[in-house]
């Protein structure tokens, strides 16, 4: 299993096995195997996030062997009050199954049954020759202009959640995305891949 994939299902099985199992003990990073100056690391590049505006704040927590070896809150809990992140903030976190879907995935490329480079239309014919959004000034009254694709999507792209698949919740019929979806089979509630 490869070093991308492990991490992956680790963190699947860290955040099931916290829900079900409530609090992990602590422990010294290096008890468990990890280098404490290297997890002293991810809090200046965890923080750059927030101060480059990327993020508002967010909690890490790295755990090995059942046990919790780092844990560091960085940025805001709420942007306007300035209220800082704790460990203890209560996310709300969506589309797990794209984690677990994906270690499916990278399960398949492991075995040789899928390959990351390969078309996604060769397991879903129905995804070959898509049509993108086009200039809008081809655009009328009836129709969207829609030009062919340059490439084909491909399994990696669906991983990366680079396909050109888009959230069907933030579309509106006032663009002309939402539009195209809402014309389409899919309708607006499409949603994104993995």
């Amino acid at each position: 299993m490869s070093h991308r994939t492990r991490l992956i299902t680790s963190l699947v099985l860290f955040v099931t096995a916290f829900a079900q199992a409530g609090e992990l003990p602590r422990a010294q990073p290096d008890a468990v195997g990890l280098s404490p100056g290297k997890l002293d690391r991810l809090q200046p590049a965890l923080q750059k996030l927030v101060d480059d505006g990327k993020i508002p704040g967010g909690v890490a927590v790295v755990a090995r062997r059942g046990k919790v070896a780092y844990v560091a809150s960085f940025g805001y809990r709420n942007l306007e009050s300035k209220e800082p992140m704790t460990e203890d903030t209560i996310f709300a976190i969506a589309s797990m199954t794209k984690p677990i879907t994906c270690v499916g995935v990278m399960r398949l490329v492991e075995q040789g049954k899928i390959g990351l480079d390969d078309p996604v239309s060769k397991y879903l014919p129905e995804l070959n020759d898509l049509r993108v959004l086009g200039d809008p000034k081809d655009d009328n009254e009836n129709e969207i202009a829609t030009v062919p694709a340059k490439r084909a999507i491909t399994v990696r792209d669906l991983l990366a959640h680079t396909s050109g698949f888009s959230y069907g919740r933030f579309l509106t019929n006032n663009d002309r995305l939402g539009k195209s979806y809402a014309r389409g089979s899919a309708g607006p509630q499409a949603e994104d891949d993995c």
